[in-house]
């Protein structure tokens, strides 16, 4: 639990705080309800001293706990019968385990991870503080009390507020989907009423988690649209100093005379332009930290979602074929709505990636476009190797180095995933259970 204490206001990680926690606290509270990761507590004065709550812990446990035993149960008594029920073939028999235990052990993969790395979150929390801290510091322009930055902050939590409230109609949605099918699995099986009541429990277990499943997705954008601000208002500078080198002007307060005209002098221009140079650079690195950090942080569970997700969409996307000419309406928009939310997770957090790409293109734009002459040695030797680090090991989201994660991967995905659809289709006609 992140908790806020009393300490002095003037402390510059202080309102850095504050600011994130303004933005992301309705999904830090959303996501320990879902016993993913700590809960965020701000009190109106303090610190950001890093505590995981006794409790949220406790709830993280017990719900991992509760899901284990509801898998086990639903695998010995419901899949297997209701499996049992229907004559399928081997292809239809494999499209259905890869989507239960796909689902299922990435799922318990995921949450596990979230409390075994609870305290490396903690840290993780306290290095974004103190590095955006210093991003703060580098320039008045960087600040997050600064027009630029309010603005972008604020949009961003307008999104995350809407995305919130679409989920709890998500989360409705879910749960009258779930009483319909589990009507629908007793009445597949002869069981006794005990066991009935269980497969009742157990699934709401399920269904009540999986339907929180994208507060997941959320809170990794989260990061990556704070990253992407903070690119996005280098690049603006970086913008107005090329402007300002194009014009063959600059806006100096500090060198005028007492003529209601200023009168620029070229080496004082010079240096104020060093000087915004030297503050871009240095707040770029700090940036560039962070994003490496969070790509190391995140790396297991980035790569466990995109790869579950390509499976469970590809193996869903077959049964709603099947399923939709088969089955009933109910089994229809349940395997849909699954599948959706599969989608919308790797599609947010590949928009996301996507944004943070788009900043370091304009970043790396206008680097190449800044007049080098007149420069300082030092300076141009900075200039030119980061131009050269973003050119040969551009800023991207890479899990264990295996893919790109951006938008273009979506695509790629589901190229392959058309691929896979039509062999897979050619072997349940092999099958001969088409209906």
């Amino acid at each position: 639990m992140s908790e806020i204490s009393n300490k002095k206001p003037e402390d510059p990680y202080f309102p850095l705080e504050q600011k994130l926690l303004q933005i992301g606290k309705p999904l830090l509270n959303a996501l320990i309800i879902a016993g993913f990761h700590p809960y965020v507590k701000a009190n109106k004065w303090g610190e950001a001293r890093c505590h995981y709550h006794n409790f949220a812990l406790f709830w993280a446990i017990l719900n991992l706990f509760l899901l284990i035993i509801g898998e086990t149960f639903y695998t010995i008594f419901v899949y297997s019968p209701v499996l049992e029920k229907h004559t399928k073939g081997f292809t239809e028999t494999f499209t259905y385990g890869l989507v239960t235990y796909s689902a299922m052990v990435s799922f318990l993969i995921l949450k596990a991870l979230s409390i075994f790395k609870y305290n490396k979150h903690l840290k993780f929390w306290q290095l974004n503080v103190r590095l955006l801290a210093e991003f703060s510091e580098t320039s008045p322009q960087f600040d997050g009390s600064s027009e630029p930055m309010i603005s972008y902050l604020d949009r961003t939590r307008q999104e995350i507020r809407r995305s919130l409230v679409f989920g709890i109609f998500l989360v409705v949605f879910w749960l009258n989907m779930t009483v319909a099918r589990i009507q629908m699995t007793v009445g597949l099986m002869d069981a006794s009423s005990h066991i009935n009541a269980l497969i009742y429990i157990e699934s709401f277990i399920w269904n009540i988690n999986f339907s929180m499943y994208f507060l997941f997705g959320l809170f990794l954008g989260f990061y990556l649209k704070i990253y992407s601000i903070c690119l996005r208002v280098i690049a603006v500078e970086m913008e107005k100093i090329v402007s300002a080198q194009t014009r063959g002007s600059f806006p100096l307060h500090t060198n005028f005379d007492l003529s209601p005209r200023p009168i620029f002098n070229s080496s004082c221009k010079l240096e104020h332009i060093t000087e915004l140079l030297e503050q871009c650079l240095k707040a770029y690195l700090i940036v560039e930290e962070l994003v490496l950090s969070f790509n190391r942080h995140f790396d297991t569970e980035l790569f466990l979602t995109f790869v579950t997700s390509f499976c469970m969409i590809f193996a869903r996307t077959f049964l709603v074929f099947y399923v939709a000419l088969k089955y009933s309406p109910t089994e229809l928009i349940f395997a849909v709505g699954k599948t959706i939310v599969y989608i919308w997770q790797i599609y947010h957090v590949a928009s996301s990636c996507s944004q943070l790409d788009q900043q370091v293109k304009e970043i790396q734009y206008f680097l190449h476009r800044i007049e080098l002459k007149g420069l300082p040695t030092y300076m141009l030797t900075k200039i030119d190797m980061l131009a050269l680090r973003l050119t040969t090991h551009p800023l991207t989201i890479s899990p264990w180095q295996f893919f790109k994660l951006d938008r273009r991967l979506i695509t790629t995905m589901f190229a392959s995933m058309t691929t896979y659809l039509v062999i897979l289709i050619q072997f349940q006609v092999g099958d001969k259970n088409m209906p």
